[in-house]
């Protein structure tokens, strides 16, 4: 880490040079203890300065401003069982809290324009699009037509941490919907927002869609997630492709990839999401790469169900 400017949050500031700068190989209580956090295998591996900071991220995260050719390098680690890709050291919930505290609302695109200009033209300007969502929408319902049995029987279905649920599949005509997520967003007509935890209850089908990538433990996450499908129920996954979907583990451990550590904390693969899955225990009916037609990105689909 070099050339760090000036410091807005020195409590986080100094902690941050504590948590990346440190030589020793000791875990903090907070950290991996040395288990994958996607698949809880112990095959996993350290790759020194295997990352970096975005300014973006510097800045929400620890309220630091980074000079213009400034980088601020991160050990990273990468599972041989399953390719999952992240920080070494896991972020603390607070941190996350100020990157994520206000995402997507216009305080945090003024924030990100500043380091990325043009954002709130393009991605902002997408992501709030009705066409855009009726895009992803269809594209959902496409993806699990045919691959779930009678959806008529379906009854109760949850989109977590969906935003507004516009992204629910329409195919469940007769179920009840809901949304689980704690920001803002107001739901679409015919969907509930639950914003507390206690409130939620048992469901037929259940999806988290662009969300293991925000999360510091995505295995224990859907651990509770699983505590909400009913038995015999649907789990639908879906994560960008922002990696080599094949032999990432070389290209990362020679270093011809580099992990950006940015709004997305965590990089996945398709076995990512399928030794996720059996980690859990699920049937799995299907995961699917998806490429964009432009650009070298893309998405992972999955669609699971609970035994």
């Amino acid at each position: 880490m070099s050339n760090c400017a000036m410091s807005l949050k020195s409590r986080l500031l100094s902690r941050l040079f504590e948590k990346y700068s440190s030589s020793e190989d000791e875990y903090p209580s907070h950290t991996l203890k040395a288990k994958c956090r996607n698949c809880e295998s112990f095959d996993i591996e350290r790759i020194d300065r295997g990352g970096r900071l975005s300014y973006f991220l510097a800045y929400r995260a620890y309220g630091i401003i980074l000079e213009p050719e400034a980088t601020m390098t991160v050990d990273t680690v990468i599972c041989r069982n399953c390719n999952f890709y992240s920080t070494y050291r896991p972020f603390l919930e607070e941190e996350l809290h100020f990157l994520y505290a206000d995402y997507r609302q216009e305080s945090y695109n003024k924030d990100r324009e500043v380091f990325e200009p043009g954002y709130t033209s393009t991605w902002a300007k997408r992501f709030k699009d009705l066409n855009e969502k009726n895009r992803r929408t269809s594209q959902l319902s496409q993806y699990i037509e045919g691959k779930i049995v009678n959806p008529l029987k379906i009854k109760k279905v949850l989109d977590w941490g969906g935003a507004d649920g516009s992204h629910i599949p329409r195919i469940f005509t007769s179920a009840k919907k809901y949304v689980y997520e704690v920001s803002n967003e107001k739901p679409v007509q015919q969907v509930t927002k639950i914003c507390d935890g206690s409130k939620l209850g048992k469901y037929d089908y259940i999806q988290l869609g662009q969300v293991l990538e925000h999360l510091i433990w995505p295995r224990k996450e859907l651990t509770l997630v699983l505590s909400h499908l009913k038995k015999g129920g649907y789990l639908y996954l879906d994560v960008p492709l922002e990696v080599p979907n094949k032999n990432l583990y070389e290209a990362v451990k020679n270093k011809e990839i580099l992990l950006d550590v940015h709004e997305h904390i965590n990089k996945f693969t398709s076995y990512s999401l399928t030794r996720l899955a059996e980690s859990l225990n699920l049937f799995i009916i299907d995961v699917t790469v998806e490429k964009w037609k432009t650009g070298d990105g893309g998405n992972i689909r999955g669609l699971f169900r609970r035994k």
